[in-house]
């Protein structure tokens, strides 16, 4: 998929049209788990995971999306995992467990959240008592989202999304942040130049809509370093973020699959760029 950037989502992360917005300019593809057979959809209904409306964000989608059976084998690797957790102690949200199930059946998926709150439960922030710590590159971006009726941007979206114009720009800032990821560019050229491909971005999208809002969308890429390891200093450039971060060992959390040179994760939330991006740097 080269510098495409795929996201993988719960069973439930159709339901809210206004997030979806976002996961449409953002991603190349979404995969969406979805019920396999009747029996399943019968316990969707009563879970009220809503298959009617996926099938329908499915048809609007089209192309965009990537169903994805939530057939028996997945489910087991699903129960698997979250056992592991709970006997570790760990408390882990089990609807973002289907999105990384099916994340960490290729390395080319991102695991997808829909607010940094939800990312942080899963993958918190180092502690004093932590020996060894994830040291991992945090890339920002101020994005457009369509503006109004959560229904009707999402509509919007579908087709911005869909256009020539912005799938190239959307490439070309993806492809940048992956050569910064495996090149080790300057981090204030990285900077600079996320900015610039950014912005064309935003630009595509602002003339296809005309109303938007801005929400933040980070990217998260690393690898498992000691605690000794200094973080750069966070560097701004417009509505691009480049900056380093640590969070607590990652033993006995849900694993990042990626690898060392890939995204492993993103999330998006309301635009705050003192909030999210300072919170998560510790530099206030």
């Amino acid at each position: 998929m080269d510098s495409q950037r795929w996201g993988a989502f719960s069973v439930i992360d159709h339901i809210d049209a206004g997030a979806l917005a976002a996961d449409v300019l953002l991603y190349d593809k979404l995969m969406l788990p979805v019920p396999p057979d009747e029996a399943e959809i019968r316990r969707w209904e009563k879970e009220q995971w809503q298959p009617g409306l996926q099938k329908q964000r499915l048809d609007l989608l089209g192309d965009l999306a990537e169903p994805i059976a939530w057939n028996t084998e997945r489910q087991q690797v699903y129960q698997r995992e979250m056992d592991r957790l709970r006997e570790a102690g760990v408390k882990v949200n089990g609807y973002h467990m289907t999105g990384m199930v099916l994340a960490g059946e290729s390395v080319d998926v991102v695991a997808a959240y829909h607010s940094a709150d939800a990312f942080r439960k899963d993958y918190p922030e180092e502690t004093e008592a932590d020996k060894k710590a994830f040291l991992a590159y945090l890339l920002g971006q101020k994005f457009a989202v369509p503006k109004g009726d959560k229904e009707e941007a999402l509509k919007k979206a579908v087709k911005v999304a869909r256009l020539p114009e912005f799938q190239e720009h959307r490439f070309a800032m993806y492809d940048w942040q992956q050569k910064v990821i495996v090149e080790g560019t300057p981090p204030e050229d990285a900077v600079r130049r996320m900015d610039l491909l950014l912005a064309r971005y935003n630009r595509c999208v602002e003339k296809a809509v005309k109303d938007v809002y801005y929400k933040f969308a980070f990217t998260l890429a690393g690898v498992a370093l000691s605690l000794a390891a200094a973080p750069a200093n966070p560097l701004a450039a417009g509505g691009a973020l480049l900056a380093m971060t640590r969070f607590s060992a990652m033993e006995s959390r849900p694993a990042i699959s990626a690898g060392p040179n890939g995204p492993s994760a993103m999330f998006h939330d309301f635009e705050n760029i003192q909030k999210p991006f300072w919170d998560w740097t510790k530099h206030k």
